[in-house]
């Protein structure tokens, strides 16, 4: 008789990689970056490596702070969504608003993504600079 091919193998327990360090470098984001009430600009490409038409918004996710507290962005793209042959790329503008919600010398960390482009990820990182004492 054949073997039973239907069982799964148990997870493999021993063999699981470490956990990364704390002290590893997380991965790359663009960094909107300001004082209380200003509005940090920043530019990314996205391009349609689909073999089809895409029409798709930019959707930003919630960006979370160091202690796992999430927040949700004031973030305006331009264009606010990407209609794109395929093949084609387009520029996308960020705005990012820095208001009292983040809290001052903090890292929020998030990302943008396009749901008719899979796989398309923009790690963004949101910063309040801290205001220097009058």
């Amino acid at each position: 008789g054949a073997a039973p091919a239907a069982r799964a193998a148990p997870p493999p327990h021993a063999t699981a990689p470490a956990p990364a360090p704390a002290t590893a470098a997380p991965p790359p984001a663009m960094a909107l970056e300001g004082e209380l009430g200003s509005y940090p600009v920043g530019a990314f490409v996205v391009e349609n490596g689909l073999g089809s038409h895409v029409r798709a918004p930019l959707v930003a996710g919630p960006f979370a702070h160091p202690s796992g507290e999430q927040l949700t962005a004031q973030l305006v793209f331009e264009p606010a969504e990407i209609d794109l042959d395929p093949g084609a790329q387009v520029l996308v503008r960020v705005t990012g608003t820095i208001d009292e919600s983040l809290e001052a010398g903090a890292v929020y960390r998030g990302e943008v993504t396009v749901p008719g482009l899979p796989g398309t990820r923009i790690g963004l990182v949101l910063r309040r600079a801290p205001t220097a004492p009058a």
